[in-house]
């Protein structure tokens, strides 16, 4: 095509005779640069799916080349090399507040990607197989900044902000080098975070005016030296197929193991090709596998002696201090008074460890720092929404929302409260970055004096309840502000309240529901990620080959018995799955949680997603998020379509490729108050994950509602339940629609109660003694303004196509009562 010509007419002329510009443009400008001409060849998106081989349409051009490019430059020996930085849930979830979670999950995927440049540098970006790299922000930044390509596009904010790597990455390397390479990495990432640590050190020196000693310097060099685990497994690709089989199922117990591969391989002969190590790629990457494994269970035990009192974030660790402040009134002494008034990102009784300190402090003292101050300069944010202001969110959209419509009552009501807050805490206290889509909205509210809507998103959730202007906890926090003026503080604290209670009062004399006092916290996996990416849940090839060529092979008794076995896995397909993940953390899933709904993401890298929502919108987040994992969608609006999605997310310009519909995954939801300690609230999430996946048999979620009064309940099920082939009942569907009836007060919240206390003496009736039962129930607690075919419809759709569908299911009628609880909850908590 003309155009394929013309693009490599202009990377040519661009880049001259530079080789490694123009193999890098090839690498990650070819593509975009094809897609701009869509007009031109008409060929568009279709572009990124032109398949390598239209025998077997299960892999792009794209990935095909690339591994061949990896391979090539491998040759005549190519390895594995199989790296992994821990520890890495320890380290995300130790945190006292939300950006702690944040900046531990990006210090991560920076060193990530540390030790892939490393690897990208010597042998090229192609070389590493997952995850895919192409598009990464780190990546284009380098490629823009180091590399001095020209199309690629710098990374907006968002993107640069955003952590999307895993702690795991998978090369292919020349056997002769990829042990040193290996030990290289390793120590680049060692090297990376110390740089980190103690670019991080000396600004606190300076700030806080410490003139560090032996103590404070032995601690930074300790905590810091001993803290991180790096994890590597190097296996070499034998000539010999034959003679590595032999060894893969001499480590790898045959009954462990599907030994189809044998009959694939014996198949494959007979038809008259012949096999090579490559055709036992899946194997050698589950050897690797298996490799990195032991080498992680072999621990090297180091024994660190941590001294005195413990960290606030790292209970292992001891808080940073001077001589002679071992004790706790010496700790407390300078952390309240010597850290606390120079430090506005630490907050009032905290100590923290070196490590501790690196996290909260790493965005703003190393990536946003100038170079003059040994920092990167990065263009990042260097705060993140508290979950005060995940929590109430939906409120400030409902203000900005009646801000909009020239209400000057309102408008001088949020101005008095917006500047009164600002004046007694002062900027740093007060502001709390927004989650996007109330930015957005902000940014819209009022055009003529867009500063109000702006400073008043920006407030720290926090200060929308009156409990947060503690007097005697603002005078320790603003001690340094208001030391000569006590008095003042305390006046202008009083006037801040009676601000909040104007706003609060204007807003329920509007039927603005108050603030809620509860956000979510969503974790989901994908199910058997490791036998997806090991090639054990793949299709067979007559599944993937194409239907005319399958029609034509089936005469052939030989290639009738290969068709029914599994394809084996093979680079390209590794790096399609890799392509599919990659496209799934860095947009599906920022687009689902901040610019549709009242969410912020915390990470997403492939199939792992942590992201805190806002009640009012966390049903909805929580379908969209699964069912676009897998393409359960159909028609250019994305409608969920749980038995009949194309496998596809539809754009504006075409489409993303997703791991397709055999694939599934699970999710865990805690619901939490926002004051709740926040390591209590995460490994709620994570034990309601675990629950989906161990009890509930994957494909599933659990939620978990924490309340302030004390107990938690959890409420579990399937995504959906299919009865013969088609759908039975869309699970979280029927919650939203519980929800939504309780929340209109279409259907009074009494009935959840009732139902949970008659039905334990129904539990033993047939089905439909319970189903009239219910109907009854219900009939007793709808409005009595609905009409009798209103009735009827909201009868029958949560009644016969909801609950009672569930119950069929098998869910009991105890699981039942909690699923209405929960519907009920939510209404009141974000009732719109």
């Amino acid at each position: 095509m003309s155009s394929v010509n013309s693009v490599f007419e202009e990377i040519y002329a661009t880049y001259k005779a530079d080789f490694e510009k123009i193999y890098l443009s090839l690498w990650r400008e070819l593509l975009s640069l094809l897609e701009q001409r869509r007009e031109e060849d008409g060929m568009g998106q279709l572009w990124e799916v032109l398949p390598a081989d239209t025998r077997v349409p299960d892999h792009s051009i794209w990935e095909h080349r690339r591994v061949t490019s990896a391979i090539a430059a491998a040759l005549p020996e190519p390895a594995f090399l199989l790296f992994a930085i821990g520890p890495v849930q320890s380290f995300i979830a130790a945190a006292r507040k939300a950006q702690d979670l944040w900046a531990g999950s990006y210090l991560l995927s920076y060193l990530s990607w540390q030790a892939m440049k490393v690897v990208a540098e010597a042998w090229g970006p192609d070389s590493i197989i997952f995850p895919d790299l192409c598009g990464q922000p780190f990546v284009d930044l380098w490629l823009r900044e180091e590399k001095g390509l020209k199309f690629v596009q710098k990374p907006s904010r968002e993107e640069l902000s955003s952590p999307t790597l895993p702690n795991r990455f998978l090369a292919i390397l020349p056997a002769r080098a990829a042990r040193e390479m290996a030990q290289e990495i390793e120590e680049r990432v060692k090297s990376a975070f110390k740089e980190i640590c103690f670019a991080v050190k000396q600004r606190v020196e300076r700030d806080v005016g410490i003139d560090p000693d032996a103590v404070w310097d032995d601690i930074w060099e300790r905590q810091v030296s001993n803290f991180l685990e790096t994890y590597w497994a190097v296996l070499p690709w034998e000539n010999d197929y034959r003679q590595f089989l032999q060894v893969f199922k001499f480590w790898c117990e045959p009954q462990q193991e599907s030994w189809e591969f044998d009959t694939l391989v014996e198949q494959y002969e007979k038809t008259g090709y012949t096999p090579n190590i490559g055709t036992c790629y899946s194997k050698l990457y589950m050897l690797t596998e298996r490799g990195l494994g032991s080498r992680k269970a072999t621990r090297d035990f180091e024994q660190q002696v941590e001294h005195h009192f413990k960290c606030t974030m790292f209970a292992e660790l001891e808080p940073v201090h001077l001589e002679g402040q071992e004790n706790f009134r010496g700790l407390r002494e300078f952390w309240n008074e010597t850290m606390l008034p120079k430090l506005p990102m630490l907050r009032s009784g905290e100590r923290l460890s070196a490590i501790a300190l690196t996290k909260r402090l790493a965005a703003a003292y190393y990536f946003k720092a100038s170079k003059e101050q040994k920092g990167l300069d990065w263009d990042i944010e260097t705060s993140f929404p508290s979950t005060s202001t995940v929590a109430t969110a939906a409120f400030k959209q409902r203000i900005l929302d009646a801000l909009s419509g020239g209400d000057m009552g309102l408008f001088k009501i949020l101005n008095e409260y917006t500047n009164q807050v600002r004046k007694l805490l002062g900027d740093d206290r007060a502001r709390s970055l927004p989650l996007p889509k109330v930015a957005w909205v902000a940014s819209r509210a009022h055009k003529r004096v867009p500063d109000l809507p702006r400073d008043f998103a920006r407030l720290d959730g926090d200060w929308l309840f009156e409990e947060s202007f503690n007097k005697r906890a603002l005078q320790r926090e603003l001690a340094e502000k208001w030391r000569d003026d006590l008095s003042g503080m305390e006046m202008e604290r009083q006037k801040a309240v009676k601000a909040l209670d104007k706003l609060l009062e204007w807003a329920k004399k509007n039927s603005l529901r108050e603030p809620s006092r509860y956000y979510a916290v969503i974790v989901m996996d994908g199910d058997h990620m490791g036998k997806w990416l090991a090639g054990e849940l793949g299709p067979s090839l007559q599944d993937i080959l194409h239907p005319q060529v399958w029609r034509d092979l089936q005469s052939d008794p030989r290639w009738k018995v290969l068709g029914g076995t599994k394809r084996p896995l093979n680079p390209a397909l590794h790096l399609a799955i890799s392509k599919a993940l990659r496209d799934y953390s860095l947009h599906t899933v920022r687009e689902i949680v901040e610019k549709e709904h009242l969410g912020k993401l915390i990470y997403a890298g492939g199939d792992d997603v942590l992201a805190f929502v806002s009640l009012r919108d966390l049903l909805e987040v929580m379908r969209k998020l699964r069912a676009f994992f897998t393409g359960a969608l159909k028609g250019d609006e994305n409608q969920i379509d749980w038995m009949g999605g194309s496998g596809f997310v539809r754009t504006k310009t075409g489409f993303r490729l997703t791991m397709g519909m055999t694939a599934s995954a699970s999710m865990g939801v805690a619901i939490a108050h926002h004051v709740q300690d926040l390591g209590q609230v995460l490994d709620a999430a994570r034990s309601e994950e675990r629950r989906a996946k161990d009890v509930l048999d994957r494909n599933a979620f659990s939620i978990a509602l924490m309340k302030r009064s004390g107990g938690r309940e959890s409420f579990g099920a399937k995504w959906y339940y299919e009865k013969n082939g088609t759908l039975c009942v869309d699970t979280v569907e029927c919650l939203i629609h519980w929800r939504d009836a309780f929340a209109r007060d279409d259907v009074s919240p009494r009935f959840a109660y009732i139902f949970r206390h008659g039905m334990r003496a129904l539990a033993r009736l047939p089905q439909e003694a319970i189903r009239k039962e219910s109907h009854r129930l219900i009939d007793r607690h709808l409005n009595a303004r609905l009409s009798e075919d209103e009735r009827g419809e909201i009868s029958f759709r949560l009644l016969d196509e909801g609950l009672l569908k569930l119950f069929e299911a098998g869910i009991s009628l105890d699981e039942l009562a909690k699923f209405l609880d929960l519907a009920v909850f939510l209404s009141r908590e974000e009732n719109q």
